[in-house]
């Protein structure tokens, strides 16, 4: 086997149809397996997978483990020499496969590799900080610092052996910094390829939810700062944060509406992490 097409799917019925019709139309003659974990969906995805049961493999759970858990769920059932890594609400170009693919093998410092991705109307999408649009903005392939995990290519053996997957503390959101951190630490490149495309929908699986969502990213994003950035690092930002979304805090309280008090559950739980440094999963985050 060439590829391994690893999709972790929660709720994601509206576009799973369209994801997988384009690894379909594929221009490769690369073999390619698409491996599929559903995280306990609750709307019809299954229903909507049951006609590709026999060109799939597909993993049902009783519970949603996250995105890391779900990849790392799969990644041992990868037989493929690379693994692409696909969000549901990911769309891929018929080349991109392919070209991806024999970029890679040219060039073993690549640790990982990554198209453009557009919004549904043909606009830009920039991974991470929207400052760094002009990173991005280029037909030019190079080395950047971030890729977005909603469509990446990897060495399955490199990914699998040497990198150990996703790390499992995360849940939803930040493992794809943390996987492009992990990688340039070991003098990879994380390269940026713009000449084949992808549209992604982004934030589909994430409307899904609920306020827990963004708990979960702020949550992510201090455990970021605690691995890769030292103590004294982490202390300042601890600081920040806490201030910050105490303030945020206080003036939610102000008012009475859901939203508000959907942001005022947003921000205790930032100040909680802020004071406690306790950032392991919470019951809200796994709901």
């Amino acid at each position: 086997m060439d590829v391994s097409i690893l999709i972790v799917n929660f709720n994601g019925a509206a576009f799973l149809d369209q994801c997988l019709a384009c690894i379909e139309q594929s221009q490769t003659d690369l073999r390619l397996e698409t491996l599929i974990l559903d995280n306990n969906s609750s709307d019809n995805s299954l229903a909507v997978l049951q006609p590709y049961r026999d060109r799939v493999t597909l993993i049902e759970l009783d519970q949603n483990i996250g995105f890391p858990n779900g990849v790392n769920y799969l990644l041992p059932h990868a037989t493929g020499k690379y693994t692409l890594l696909l969000n549901s609400d990911a769309f891929i170009e018929p080349t991109l496969i392919d070209t991806l693919v024999s970029v890679m093998r040219a060039d073993s410092s690549i640790g990982v590799i990554a198209p453009q991705l557009l919004h549904e109307d043909g606009r830009l999408q920039v991974p991470g900080n929207p400052l760094a649009h002009w990173v991005y903005n280029t037909k030019k392939p190079r080395s950047v610092r971030f890729l977005s995990g909603a469509v990446m290519l990897l060495n399955t053996a490199y990914f699998r052996d040497t990198l150990h997957g996703l790390d499992p503390a995360f849940f939803f959101y930040n493992d794809d910094i943390d996987l492009c951190l992990r990688i340039r630490k070991d003098n990879k490149k994380v390269y940026y390829y713009p000449k084949v495309s992808a549209t992604h929908i982004i934030g589909a699986s994430s409307k899904t939810v609920k306020h827990f969502v963004l708990i979960e990213g702020y949550r992510g994003g201090f455990w970021i700062v605690k691995k890769h950035y030292g103590r004294l690092a982490y202390g300042a930002y601890r600081c920040l944060m806490g201030a910050v979304f105490w303030i945020k805090g206080r003036w939610h309280w102000c008012f009475s509406s859901p939203n508000h008090r959907e942001h005022r559950l947003v921000c205790d739980a930032v100040v909680q992490f802020a004071i406690h440094g306790n950032i392991q999963f919470s019951k809200l985050t796994r709901s």
